[in-house]
Order: C-alpha cells, then structure tokens, then sequence
C-alpha cells in the first residue's frame, strides 16, 4: 500500500472542479503505481488497448481508504456513480521531474462511514479506470488563449497553439471564459482535434469567447 502521505491525488468534484483529496486518505492501492505500466499510454476502452504489459490486466481500479469527514462525505456522495471523472495522481508529489498520472474514471458507490477496528471512523470508495497517461511533471505551461467555444456537444474550443497531441487528451483548467451556456470555466479532459482546437466533455447550447486554458 502508498502512504498518502507525500502524494498528490486530484478528483473532479461534481462541478468539475479537480479537489486535492490527499489529505483524507489513509492508503491508496497499490495498483495505482505508476510502475506497472510499460508503455505510457493505454484505454482500456478501445478494441486492442495500446499497451504492452500491465500484469496481465486490461482495467484497473484505485482503492481509496480514509478517515471519515462531514466534507469527505460530501464529497464522495456528489460523485458516486458518476462516470468519466477527471482525475491527477502524482504518487511522488508534485515537484518537477516526478511522475504525473492523469486520465478519467468511474466513480464506486459511497460507503457511508466505517467503524475501523483501529477506533477512527473510515470510508473506502473505489475508482474505476477509463483513460490513463502518464508523463513526467514539467514546469507548467504559459496560459492558453481561448478565442471560442462552439455550439455542439462535446463542445469545441479554438485555441492557441495548446501543445498537445492531435488525438491525445490531458487536463486543462479553463477560466475567464465568458457567454456559453452552461459555463465551461473548471477543470475538464480536453482531448486535441488540431493544434489549435480540442473537445471537452460538456453539452453547450450558447458559444463563448474569451477566456484561457492550462495544462
């Protein structure tokens, strides 16, 4: 098992902003090490998922056990069931150089508080894998300019050059993005169509300008 402390664990809240949910846990499964993968990428989605190795499994899962807390229950009853969640796992923290995992995932049931045998109330939930990456931390990115967000569903923002790989996704941050319907300012899997667009996951009914995203 990962100590969690130390380590950085991000899940998107139900507003899709990512929440630091580190600082609840008391271990995370150690099948969310980032050296059981020997390829960077896979998707446990497609027909013949890239990948080399990864013990032999296609779909792995992220046990979260914790301390209870009235915000952990909050938490955690907003996201259960939901699917595709945006998710960022740095099991070495944060500084540049370590290593980054990123990707979405389904959220488990909520367990309700737990009488551990130790004395402390607990909770555990798991989190099913849909998209992972890794990558080694970098000094983050200059922000990205938004020049519009369209009218469909997965959205498309134009962009700036973004840097990110056509037909890749990764987290982005998106802020002062004005005029759509729903407001897409949070964090989402933007997943690049082009250098200069990419789609994230949100049903807009009125277009936006404006605004920046960051990795």
């Amino acid at each position: 098992m990962i100590r969690a402390a130390g380590l950085s664990f991000k899940l998107a809240s139900s507003t899709y902003v990512l929440t630091e949910i580190a600082t609840w846990l008391s271990d995370l499964g150690a099948d969310a090490s980032p050296d059981e993968i020997s390829e960077t990428f896979f998707d446990p989605g497609q027909i013949n998922p890239i990948k080399l190795k990864l013990y032999g499994a296609v779909e792995r899962n992220y046990h979260l056990t914790g301390r209870w807390s009235p915000t952990a229950e909050t938490f955690f009853n907003a996201l259960g069931g939901a699917t595709n969640v945006a998710f960022e796992h740095s099991p070495e923290g944060t500084a540049v150089g370590k290593t980054r995992i990123f990707g979405s995932v389904n959220v488990g049931a909520w367990s309700g508080a737990q009488q551990q045998a130790s004395g402390f109330i607990g909770f555990n939930i798991d989190l099913s894998i849909v998209y992972r990456n890794v990558e080694t931390i970098i000094t983050p990115p200059a922000t990205i300019a938004i020049t519009s967000s369209s009218v469909a569903d997965p959205t498309v923002l134009v962009t700036a050059a973004h840097g990110i790989t056509i037909g890749a996704s990764d987290v982005v941050t998106i802020a002062g993005h004005t005029g759509s319907t729903p407001s897409i300012n949070g964090t989402f899997l933007f997943t690049a169509l082009t250098s200069t667009t990419g789609t994230i996951p949100v049903n807009v009914t009125v277009g936006g300008t404006g605004g920046t995203l960051q990795k």
